[in-house]
């Protein structure tokens, strides 16, 4: 009799504890919360006598642990366990309230050791990138679960959580401003993944300004892309002629808007709609010819390019690069001049011989022995023959270079590089990449980029931009021993 009744009590306290336990998750499941957060459920809570022990195991790991950025790393993962265990106290035992204030102080000390450790890494670049990524992530998602069980805590509870989180983050903007505005710049376009930072940013000066930096970043893009891109019309023309206000896409085609009483208003009647292609125009015999003599007048700044010197290009033009392969024919353009040619455009102007030397140079080329291949081209140009030429592959993402964010290389080396766009971590609209004197074109995720070709003579940086618009991503460190 006394076994039935003690079976009778245990199971109305197990069917109260399962009721209670699912009263309080509603729709948050513990479980996805672990997994998120890729820690193991809690077993030893805090209130356990036995708790002490897993703190000691906590302090032994930080201990064998060297890296700044590992212990960083560490302590991040230790706030997710002790906020693990601040959830499950919360939502399965909200009658320990002893328990879960502990649990509550251990997150609070958990996230300023965090922040201490941050702040530690100052002047630290190396393998903190996805450490800061992380960072920014789980903050977020710290928030954003505390208020799914904050009503188990006091009002004062929710600022201190909150204060916390905001001034982690902060040390990471300190840190590396561009890499958490990085992170943050995936969740603005998302209202349930940004609103947790609009929470945050209320607590702390700098996040409002970082905030403010994004909405801007993102209204600027949004607004060049408007403007310059359409699906039916193509890309939009380059600047408006004299006494026209816009342009639109209309049917297909771009159409200027202009005053009625203008003059270009008048040729459109007679000769059509003006010409898209950015270059100087004037109606006449019913058409659209090139106004060569007004382009005299604008004569644009031109320079030369490509890898060996071959290509003759104007300022719009710096995206364009070459594949980097010598040529005899190269040597030939020594003797040219690049400048603007009668047409408006950049182009050599060919001194007497030039056409016969690259006539003679491609003969060269086109004759070969008959059983063996012809010899390697000499390397370009011929003040730098005797240089070495070494070749990199450089991966590319929002966040940073990979293997590393700088390149160490002898001076007076000839360097190769090939970007390649990673597939992940990369906005839509892929990236360029800058040089002191030029830039690349765009390359979308997954792409691999032309062999660039440079002299090492002294440092720079090569810079990632999202092309659309112009924000800064990554700098790659090219540093000359």
């Amino acid at each position: 009799m006394k076994k039935v009744i003690i079976l009778i009590v245990f199971g109305v306290v197990f069917a109260g504890t399962c009721l209670t336990v699912y009263a309080h998750e509603g729709g948050f499941e513990l479980n996805d919360l672990y997994t998120s957060l890729a820690v193991d459920e809690p077993s030893l809570l805090p209130g356990n006598a036995l708790y002490f022990v897993k703190n000691i195991q906590r302090g032994v790991k930080l201990l064998f642990t060297f890296a700044g950025a590992k212990k960083t790393e560490l302590e991040l993962r230790f706030a997710d366990e002790k906020f693990a265990e601040m959830a499950k106290l919360a939502v399965t035992y909200p009658e320990k309230e002893t328990a879960r204030n502990r649990a509550l102080q251990n997150y609070l000390a958990a996230q300023d050791r965090l922040k201490i450790r941050l702040a530690g890494l100052q002047g630290e670049n190396k393998n903190i990138g996805s450490l800061l990524e992380k960072l920014a992530e789980r903050v977020l998602q710290h928030q954003q679960t505390f208020q799914k069980f904050e009503d188990e805590f006091g009002k004062d509870d929710k600022e201190k959580v909150n204060h916390a989180l905001a001034e982690s983050l902060k040390q990471g903007v300190n840190l590396n401003r561009e890499k958490i505005k990085g992170a943050l710049e995936k969740k603005i376009n998302n209202p349930d993944e940004y609103k947790p930072f609009e929470e945050l940013k209320e607590k702390d000066p700098e996040l409002k300004k970082l905030d403010e930096e994004l909405r801007t970043s993102i209204q600027d893009f949004e607004k060049n892309t408007k403007k310059t891109v359409k699906k039916d019309c193509g890309p939009q023309p380059l600047g408006l002629p004299i006494n026209c206000s816009d342009v639109v896409c209309k049917d297909g085609k771009w159409e200027f808007i202009c005053e009625a009483n203008s003059p270009i208003f008048r040729d459109v009647q007679k000769c059509g709609q003006y010409p898209t292609e950015p270059d100087y125009w004037i109606c006449q015999d019913g058409k659209w010819q090139r106004d060569n003599s007004k382009a005299k007048e604008n004569d644009i700044k031109c320079f030369i390019g490509g890898c060996n010197g071959e290509l003759c290009l104007s300022e719009d033009q710096r995206g364009l690069a070459s594949i980097c392969l010598y040529k005899e024919e190269y040597a030939c353009y020594k003797t040219a001049l690049c400048k603007t040619q009668s047409d408006g455009k950049c182009g050599w102007t060919k001194p007497d011989g030039l056409t016969a030397c690259i006539e003679n140079a491609r003969k060269k080329e086109s004759v070969a022995p008959p059983l063996s291949p012809p010899p390697p081209p000499p390397s370009p140009p011929p003040s730098n023959s005797n240089s070495i030429l070494q070749n990199f592959r450089i991966e590319a993402d929002d966040y940073g270079f990979y293997p590393s964010n700088s390149l160490v290389v002898p001076k007076g080396t000839r360097v190769q590089i090939v970007f390649v766009v990673r597939k992940t971590n990369v906005y839509y609209g892929g990236l360029d990449f800058r040089f002191p004197t030029f830039k690349t074109p765009t390359y979308k995720p997954g792409d691999e980029s032309q062999a660039v070709e440079f002299m090492a003579d002294e440092p720079f940086v090569i810079t990632s931009y999202w092309p659309a618009s112009g924000i800064r991503k990554a700098d790659l460190k090219i540093e000359v021993k």
